[in-house]
């Protein structure tokens, strides 16, 4: 027996093998876990991840792309951005003229409408009878309850919202409903 030693094991070969366990362990648990993996689920029990739909960059450009056709028959130079389910920006588009303000409110109007999972026109009719909302909506950082957000579905999902500045609150929110058709 060498130094440190106890039963004819040192303390470098009792933690090799419990290295050694822990790693068997872990190679066990992946292999016993590919077939759910492979299987794509996208609810599992519990413990399981969750997957979340959102925007694809594609129907994120469909629906600039839609929006900017809107304005362009409107006559009015807007900004058009839209979030992904997360509320992270994933495309926009400033047409020449565009105001200054546009850039700072439409992504808020997008945020909103991703947010509360309902158009911003909409939530602003809802709430005017409620002024204690309203102030509370209208103060929280990142949120507005000006129109021209409008929430993008897969079905009854939200998975993605537009939110368009430059014109009258009427001309955003048409603006915003074209972009949020071309999913349809």
């Amino acid at each position: 027996m060498t130094e440190g030693s106890r039963d004819g094991v040192t303390r470098r070969q009792a933690m090799g093998r419990g290295t050694a366990i822990a790693a068997g362990a872990a190679a066990g648990a992946a292999v016993a876990s590919a077939p759910a993996a492979a299987a794509g689920r996208r609810h599992g029990g519990a413990g399981d991840a969750l997957s979340v739909l959102s925007v694809s960059l594609e129907q994120a450009e469909r629906v600039i792309e839609a929006a900017r056709r809107r304005a362009e028959q409107l006559g009015v130079a807007m900004y058009m951005v839209v979030v992904d389910s997360a509320g992270v920006e994933k495309a926009s588009r400033r047409m020449d003229g565009n105001g200054q303000a546009s850039p700072t409110l439409a992504p808020l109007k997008a945020q909103t409408a991703n947010g509360f999972r309902t158009a911003t026109h909409t939530l602003a009719e809802a709430n005017a009878g409620d002024p204690a909302r309203i102030a509370s909506i209208a103060s929280a950082p990142g949120f507005t309850l000006l129109g021209g957000g409008v929430p993008l579905r897969d079905g009854d999902t939200v998975i993605a919202a537009i939110g368009v500045g430059g014109g009258s609150v009427a001309q955003d929110v048409e603006v915003a409903e074209a972009g949020a058709a071309a999913l349809s």
